[in-house]
């Protein structure tokens, strides 16, 4: 169970600079999700631990021993690409042993090797095969597996799970959380989809223009973001934003939205805003919820869109004087029997003990 350093890692093309000085360590064992917009680095820098991209600046540490300089067989990762990389004309069991070949392993521990890795993902009887006679969830399996023959210190996957289709993505995510537990070995995955980092990641590192702008379990990320970036980008829909500004009502802290509605602070964000400071209020979807009729407190709005998943409906509502943009909307995350029409007025109640608050520059107040 190798575990994973980067020191100030820095990497430039000419004149622009793509990633700014990431520090960041992966404990062995761990499974660790790159997850951010398309753009922001995480595949770049999942190929600089690999050494298919060299590093401008910085450290590369494996097990403690700096890989700047080490061509990508030597540093004993294997790598899972998005379009799997397999060899057209090879049979699944050649694609798996090649690399095993090129390392002149003995063809006994090879084929123990092949075998064991194909029976762990239920392509045993698939080895005679080639890969066009594989679907797109066999070919991934076959990738994997090929990377489990090398038996390497650290497990990258790009963005593996991107060409499938949405059923399969299901189960190979099961799969690889599987694998994970099965094999014990460290693993760095990418993807830009957070239901992949929520539900594989031991450990979350969000990434935004080439910055890591938070890095925690998915508890963490999801219930106590860093700023309003994390919070945003994690979590579908995504959270609601409310501008407001720090009053005071009847000696208690409150923030002032539009409409003269006011919401209580709580907890650390008491003591760190002042009165009259701009803050945004976040607040998740299922932290907001349809009111009982006659429910004081509730906030009369109209329904603008929902969208029925079956077990649970998403309400988009007209945000009236709460959002001054005129195309930004509420959501509430409503169970399924809870249907309003479309330009019906409901009203709404925010659980005020589960509000996040952000300051000026978009930080978490009091997280």
């Amino acid at each position: 169970m190798a575990h994973l350093q980067l020191e100030s890692v820095v990497k430039s093309y000419g004149q622009t600079q793509v990633l700014h000085g990431v520090d960041l360590t992966v404990p062995g064992g761990a499974f660790c999700v790159f997850v951010g917009p398309s753009g922001c680095g995480k595949s770049t820098l999942l190929r600089m631990i690999a050494g298919l991209e060299p590093i401008t600046g910085g450290k590369v540490l494996i097990d403690g021993t700096v890989v700047n300089d080490l061509a990508p067989h030597r540093r004993e990762v294997a790598m899972v690409f998005q379009n799997y990389a397999l060899y057209p004309h090879m049979s699944v069991y050649d694609n798996m042993a090649f690399g095993l070949k090129m390392a002149r392993m003995p063809k006994g521990e090879i084929d123990r090797r092949v075998r064991r890795a194909a029976a762990s993902l239920r392509i045993d009887s698939l080895l005679e095969r080639r890969p066009a006679a594989l679907s797109g969830g066999q070919r991934q399996r076959v990738a994997i597996g090929r990377a489990i023959t090398r038996d390497p210190k650290i497990f990258l996957f790009d963005e593996p799970l991107s060409n499938l289709d949405a059923e399969l993505r299901v189960s190979m995510r099961l799969e690889i959380a599987r694998l994970h537990k099965e094999l014990g070995a460290t693993m760095v995955y990418v993807t830009h989809d957070q239901v992949e980092a929520m539900t594989l990641a031991d450990l979350i590192v969000v990434m935004n223009a080439g910055r890591i702008e938070q890095i925690g379990t998915p508890e963490d990320i999801y219930e106590r973001p860093a700023n309003r970036f994390v919070a945003g980008f994690m979590g579908a829909p995504r959270m609601n934003f409310l501008p407001g500004r720090v009053e005071t009502k009847a000696g208690e802290p409150v923030v002032a939205l539009g409409g003269g509605r006011t919401l209580p602070l709580a907890g650390a964000a008491i003591g760190a805003l002042a009165p009259g400071q701009a803050v945004s209020l976040g607040i998740r979807p299922e932290a907001l919820r349809i009111a009982g009729a006659g429910e004081p407190g509730a906030v009369p709005l109209g329904v603008y869109h929902s969208e029925y998943l079956g077990g649970s409906n998403y309400i988009y509502l007209d945000a009236g004087d709460l959002i001054p943009q005129a195309d930004e909307h509420l959501v509430v995350a409503a169970p399924a029997s809870q249907r309003p029409a479309v330009g019906e007025k409901i009203g709404i109640v925010f659980d005020a003990a589960r509000l996040h608050v952000f300051d000026e520059e978009g930080n978490a107040v009091g997280a």
